[in-house]
C-alpha cells in the first residue's frame, strides 16, 4: 500500500524507498517528482526524479543551541523557502540552501512571525551562485 511505500516499511535504504514510490502503480505518473528529506541538523537529501534519479545532499550549517528559541513553524518555513526559490527556476541546491536559511531564521525567534524586511542580502547571494 502507499503508506508502506512512503514510510518504507521493511526497507532500510532511503534510495530504495524513493524508488518504490516512483515505481508505484498509479494511473498517470508525473513527468517529474522532487522528494526532499530533512532530519534536523543532518544534511538535507533531495531526490529529483525525471528521466533518471538525481540526488543532492546539502549540509545544514551548524547553529548554536542557545540561538534556538522555538521550533514551531520550522518545517513550514523550510517548505516556503524552497518553493519561493523553486518558482524562480533556480537550482535545487539553491532551493534547499534558501529553505535551510529560512527555517534557521524561524527557529531563532519565538512564535511564527515574518521579519519586517525581506532577506534581500541572502537572495542576492543565492542569485550570484546561479
Amino acid at each position: 500500500n502507499l503508506r508502506a511505500m512512503i514510510t518504507g516499511e521493511g526497507v532500510d535504504n532511503l534510495d530504495m524507498k524513493i524508488e518504490n514510490i516512483c515505481e508505484s502503480p498509479v494511473k498517470s505518473k508525473p513527468k517529474s517528482l522532487i522528494v526532499v528529506v530533512t532530519e534536523g541538523c543532518q544534511p538535507v537529501q533531495c531526490y529529483s526524479i525525471g528521466d533518471r534519479l538525481k540526488t543532492i545532499s546539502v549540509p545544514v550549517p551548524s547553529l548554536d543551541k542557545d540561538l534556538v528559541k522555538d521550533t514551531i513553524g520550522a518545517g513550514d518555513s523550510f517548505i516556503s523557502g524552497f518553493i519561493y526559490i523553486y518558482i524562480q527556476e533556480k537550482s535545487l541546491r539553491a532551493c534547499i540552501e534558501y529553505a535551510i536559511w529560512t527555517a534557521q531564521k524561524m527557529i531563532q525567534q519565538v512564535g511564527v512571525t515574518l521579519p519586517n524586511h525581506p532577506p534581500e542580502r541572502h537572495l542576492k547571494d543565492l542569485a550570484s551562485k546561479q
